[in-house]
């Protein structure tokens, strides 16, 4: 009985998680982000509906701030849809790390307008550091994850 009960646990759990539609990374080079280093993505939206939009961090920690600040672009062929800088908290005020994970730390951060509703097509995404450093050490990739949350 009891593992009927964890089972049917489980597969409620499992089947009220929101899947991507899309996941990717991008990997820096020599764990640095630049600022003329554009992440770039190419998206396939598969139905017209309301998504949130992440961005996804993997650092090192010799990451040696708090935050990283980063501007964020969608289009598609023939316009710019959508536009956001972002900032990703990956330390607490007394250094305290905030992501998961144990040398390599990875945070999420849902842009500032939570839901984007997105027709059905083909986007590009855009993801650039907006730091005041020309480089930023530490960072090993940078990701994108949309979720369709409609129903």
């Amino acid at each position: 009985m009891k593992i009927y009960i964890l089972f049917l646990i489980v597969i409620i759990t499992l089947s009220c998680t929101e899947k991507a539609v899309f996941e990717e990374y991008h990997t820096t080079q020599n764990e640095e982000w630049c600022l003329k280093d554009t992440a770039k993505f190419n998206v396939q939206i598969p139905s017209t509906g309301d998504y949130t939009i992440n961005l996804c961090l993997r650092h090192t920690t010799d990451y040696g701030l708090a935050n990283l600040w980063c501007f964020i672009k969608a289009s598609d062929s023939t316009r710019q849809i959508f536009g956001d800088t972002v900032n990703i908290k990956v330390a607490e005020a007394d250094g305290r790390w905030i992501g998961t994970g144990n040398t390599l730390k990875q945070v999420e951060q849902l842009t500032n307008k939570k839901v984007i509703t997105l027709p059905k097509g083909e986007y590009t995404f855009t993801i650039e550091q907006g730091m005041r450093t020309p480089c930023v050490k530490g960072i090993k990739d940078i990701g994108l994850k949309i979720r369709n949350i409609s129903r």
